[in-house]
């Protein structure tokens, strides 16, 4: 197993300048679009829960066999 003694004496290749740059634009590039990725996943996230409390609302508060608050409003 490496020491920190034998990091220090290993040598690390590195990738020429120009294809570090070209590394880091491709990643700047993935990132930004992940950025809308995650944002939509927030949403759908926020869309989800809204909706799972109007079910288990509607579930909670209607008695057994009653037609439901939509349902009553559409039949109006």
């Amino acid at each position: 197993m490496p020491t920190f003694t034998s990091l220090d004496e290993d040598r690390i290749p590195l990738p020429p300048l120009a294809e570090q740059h070209r590394i880091v634009a491709k990643v700047d590039e993935l990132m930004a679009l992940c950025d809308p990725l995650e944002q939509q996943l927030s949403q759908a996230e926020q869309s989800r829960r809204g909706l799972l409390e109007a079910v288990l609302r509607e579930a909670l508060l209607e008695p057994q066999g009653m037609p439901s608050a939509a349902a009553r409003a559409s039949a109006a």
